[in-house]
């Protein structure tokens, strides 16, 4: 049975790691813990460990120390490390004490730890590995650290092939869909097995199993006849074969040399964020090769103006359905002009969002929402794909709308009426309005809907709406190319010149001023 201590200065973390996983089910037995590097050393020498979980940084001795005196001893303990995310140099420097692997501590579950410990237990099994296999090894462990954005230097420092021979980087996820996450896991191992053994001596494969995903850093030999497009996406199929629910593949371009590592990652994950489309467009499209257009970026809600305003009008008036009958036509038409990115796809619907809550004064609103659920527009930047966003973009406006509703109800009859009246006017100020017709609606005569307005408000029913046409026109001088005069026509002035003297006396500058 595998002999356990636990070190960590945070007695609740020991606490969970106690509990996370059933350590006798994996042959294991916790025989200690520490809270300290020099309580560590002194357990290690009474307890003699197998395995120790070692924490990098604590008061008194950090785990570096503790590595560093050990390592004049000759039996030493495996040592797992435990770190956050911004403490690379010290796992790195871990790593190149005799540290047997690391684990990230805001991320760890009970089947990281599980799987650590069974790969420990697999190579005592094994007995001593051979040197080309601890280097592979450490190679792969390098190559997570450059993945997870810290330093390439260990990388090549281990690895001398990136001057030899030409290289790309793959990354191979299941995608969410309706798969559980037990069966995605099973999937995913099961795919790294299939490309590991789909290589022969002519391919050098360093695979890094992520979170949800493998990535892998290909090698080959350049050979009269080997074409590698053709061999690349015969991984893929290669996968299928054993796979039956989707498997998201995403290749780099083909690299050389140390300088184009970086490049090559990021191509790979350009590629796999391009499969936020693929899944929409084309469910079949389950293989990417980095692209030129992948890198591109669109400014979507000027590409689609017309359609932006719309939404922010069918916004106010709170009509879901023909919102998402908008958005599908955008969506259709992204796609068929190939303006795919992921980001600005996101974007687009953050702005549709927060530009509509500003321009209908829901500001509170938003701040409520927000104090209550922080992440709710981040939220639209992680969706796994086009289709998702939608949904969730959907969802969001369902509930803004059924608090704005709320709201409503809440408020007393007079200061709903006007409410009411400044909701209506946000989305009609473009029309030709009359003072008689809005008292009309709100079935109020004109003198009693005067007097309240400005009670409520603290300015007159026409200077309200001088302002807010004003604002939108403001708004459109700075962010269109529409002419002045088309300016005038979206915001309710009739006449253009009656326009440019309003505007010039309210804002104190010309419509041209503001253009520059």
């Amino acid at each position: 049975m595998e002999r356990i201590l636990l070190v960590d200065d945070e007695p609740i973390f020991r606490m969970g790691l106690r509990s996370v996983i059933s350590w006798e089910e994996l042959g294991c037995q916790i025989v200690g813990e520490a809270k300290n590097g020099e309580e560590a050393l002194i357990q290690i020498e009474e307890k003699k460990p197998d395995i120790v979980f070692l924490d990098i940084k604590m008061p008194k001795m950090d785990g570096i120390r503790v590595l560093e005196k050990r390592k004049r001893y000759e039996k030493n303990p495996k040592f797992v490390v435990l770190s956050c995310f911004n403490e690379y140099e010290y796992v790195r420097e871990a790593m190149k004490l005799g540290a047997f692997d690391y684990l990230f501590k805001p991320l760890m579950e009970g089947k990281d730890i599980a799987a650590v410990i069974k790969e420990i237990q697999a190579q005592d099994n094994k007995g001593e590995q051979g040197e080309e296999q601890k280097k592979q090894q450490r190679i792969s462990h390098a190559l997570r650290e450059v993945l997870d954005g810290g330093s390439e230097e260990q990388l090549f420092e281990l690895c001398d092939l990136f001057e030899k021979y030409p290289y790309f980087l793959m990354e191979i996820r299941v995608p969410h869909g309706e798969t559980k996450k037990s069966k995605r896991a099973t999937m995913l191992t099961l795919a790294g097995e299939v490309l590991t053994g789909c290589f022969d001596e002519g391919m050098f494969p360093f695979l890094v199993k992520q979170e949800e995903k493998i990535s892998g850093l290909f090698f080959f030999k350049e050979t009269e006849g080997y074409e590698l497009p053709s061999a690349r996406k015969n991984l893929w199929k290669k996968v299928k074969e054993y796979i039956e629910i989707p498997v998201w593949i995403s290749c780099s371009g083909i690299q050389r040399g140390k300088a184009s590592l970086k490049r090559g990652i990021s191509e790979m994950q350009m590629a796999a964020e391009a499969h936020f489309f693929s899944c929409y467009g084309n469910k079949n499209e389950e293989y990417l090769e980095f692209k030129e257009w992948m890198e591109r970026s669109y400014d979507l809600v000027s590409l689609y103006q017309k359609d932006y305003f719309k939404m922010r009008k069918l916004f106010g008036e709170e009509k879901t359905e023909e919102i998402n009958k908008c958005l599908q036509e955008i969506c259709q038409s992204i796609l068929k002009n190939e303006q795919k990115n992921a980001k600005d796809f996101a974007h687009f619907l953050a702005d549709v969002i927060v530009g509509s809550m500003r321009y209908y004064d829901r500001r509170e609103l938003l701040e409520n929402l927000i104090m209550g659920e922080y992440d709710m527009i981040s939220r639209l930047y992680h969706q796994e794909t086009m289709e998702d966003c939608c949904n969730y973009f959907l969802m969001v406006l369902d509930r803004i709308f059924a608090e704005n509703r709320k709201k409503e109800e809440q408020i007393d009859s007079r200061t709903a009426t006007i409410w009411k009246v400044k909701k209506y006017l946000a989305v009609h100020y473009s029309e030709k309005l009359k003072l008689q017709d809005i008292a009309d609606q709100f079935h109020l005569s004109v003198k009693y809907f005067c007097k309240i307005f400005k009670e409520e408000t603290g300015e007159t029913f026409v200077s309200y709406l001088t302002e807010l046409r004003l604002k939108e026109a403001e708004k459109l001088l700075k962010t269109t190319e529409l002419k002045t005069y088309e300016i005038a026509e979206r915001t309710g002035f009739s006449d253009y010149h009656h326009f440019c003297k309003t505007f010039k006396k309210v804002t104190g500058k010309t419509p041209s001023d503001i253009r520059g």
